[in-house]
């Protein structure tokens, strides 16, 4: 179930991952979320950042309150000149957990 979720469906329709999202625990979307991170943080720093928004997005979408995952997807629209798109996360990722704005650094 949760390997659909990330990316290993093999075949898995998007109608029942909907579903099997729908079916999760709330502890069970938290960890998928925390790995799909992993994969998204991963991408980053290959430069893969158009891979990593897409898994970002997963993250987000299991975890709404997933500030980590915001100030990932941020830093992904950065290296990617998507300014527009950066900022509002960014801005939410600090939103969730002020702690991130001490540490937030932006590099090109």
């Amino acid at each position: 179930m949760i390997l659909g979720l990330l990316g290993c469906s093999g075949g898995v329709s998007v109608e029942k991952e909907e579903k099997e999202v729908a079916e999760l625990t709330t502890e069970e979307m938290v960890a998928a979320a925390e790995v799909l991170y992993v994969q998204a943080h991963n991408l980053t720093n290959e430069g893969r950042y158009d891979e990593a928004i897409e898994k970002y997005n997963k993250a987000i979408e299991l975890n709404p309150n997933y500030a980590i995952a915001y100030a990932g997807r941020g830093q992904a629209y950065f290296k990617l000149g998507k300014y527009d798109l950066a900022i509002p996360d960014l801005a939410k990722a600090v939103e969730l957990d002020p702690d991130l704005a001490e540490s937030a650094t932006l590099e090109e």
